[in-house]
C-alpha cells in the first residue's frame, strides 16, 4: 500500500546520523513497506548513495528513482532546503500548479547515462521503475518517451513512467506507472498505467478524506507515497486508510 519517499535521506537538513537514517528506513521496510522512491536530485544524489547501504540489508525492496527534477537555478545547498520546505512547496503549487519542473538542461540522449549513474550510486544493475521527474518540453517529449522505452528494452529498468505535479493533457499511454499529487486523482484515475499518489496526508492541501478510499478502490492503484522516515506515521496512516 505504501512506498517510502526518500527526499530527506542523506540530506544536510536531516537531523539524524547516517546509521540512524538507515535504521529508520529499514524499520519501515520491515513493517511491510517494500517500495522506496528516490531521485537523482534528492540530497544532491546522497539519497541514492544512502539507499545503496539499505539495499545491502534489504535487497528485495522495489526501487523507483527519477531523473530531471528541477527546483531552481539557486545553489545546491539552498535547493536542498527548498525541496523539503512545506512553505516553498505550497508557494510553488499556487504559482505554477506544481512543485517540480523538468530540468531544461537534460536532453533525451542524456537519460541512459543519467540512469547508469543512478544505478552505480544505488549499487544495482537495474531498478524496478524509472520516472521522468516532471514534464519535459512538449516539443521534445516524444524523443524522451522513445529513450525511456529503450532503457526498458535494455533491461536497465522494469518499468517506466512519469511524475506529474499538475493537470496536463498529454499522452501517457507509454507509462507503466504515473506518480501524481493526491488532489489530482480524479483527473488521472482512468489511466491504464499504475497510479501512485503522494501528499495524501498533507493538511495544507486540504485533501478530501474520501480520496484515500477512492484510491484503494482503483484497479490501477499503486502505492501511497509518504515522505517520512517515522514508522509511527506509517502505522497511523494505515489505520486511517483501513477505516476510510
Amino acid at each position: 500500500m505504501f512506498s517510502i519517499g526518500l527526499s530527506l535521506l542523506g540530506s544536510k537538513n536531516n537531523k539524524y546520523s547516517t546509521s540512524e537514517q538507515i535504521k529508520k528506513v529499514i524499520d519501515v521496510i520491515d513493517f511491510g513497506v517494500n517500495k522506496v522512491d528516490t531521485a537523482d536530485s534528492y540530497a544532491s544524489t546522497n539519497s541514492e548513495r544512502y539507499l545503496s547501504q539499505i539495499l545491502d540489508f534489504r535487497p528485495d525492496v522495489l526501487v523507483t528513482t527519477k531523473v530531471g527534477g528541477f527546483l531552481s537555478n539557486l545553489p545546491i545547498p539552498i535547493n536542498e532546503i527548498l525541496i523539503n520546505s512545506r512553505m516553498y512547496q505550497k508557494a510553488q503549487i499556487i504559482r505554477n500548479g506544481g512543485y517540480f519542473d523538468f530540468n531544461p538542461k537534460i536532453k533525451p540522449l542524456d537519460l541512459e547515462k543519467n540512469l547508469i549513474k543512478s544505478l552505480r550510486r544505488l549499487g544495482v544493475e537495474h531498478v524496478n521503475c524509472y520516472l521522468l521527474h516532471g514534464v519535459p518540453s512538449l516539443n521534445l517529449i516524444d524523443d524522451f518517451v522513445n529513450q525511456m522505452l529503450i532503457l526498458k528494452e535494455k533491461g536497465l529498468t522494469s518499468n517506466v513512467g512519469i511524475s506529474i505535479e499538475k493537470r496536463m493533457d498529454i499522452d501517457l499511454s507509454w507509462c507503466d506507472e504515473v506518480l501524481i499529487p493526491a488532489h489530482l486523482l480524479e483527473f488521472y484515475e482512468l489511466l491504464n498505467a499504475k497510479v501512485s499518489i503522494h501528499g495524501l496526508f498533507r493538511k495544507e492541501l486540504r485533501i478530501s478524506e474520501n480520496v484515500g478510499k477512492r484510491f484503494l478502490q482503483l484497479s490501477s492503484a499503486g502505492s501511497v507515497l509518504m515522505g517520512s522516515l517515522n514508522l509511527n506515521k506509517y502505522i497511523e496512516a494505515e489505520k486511517i486508510l483501513r477505516h476510510s
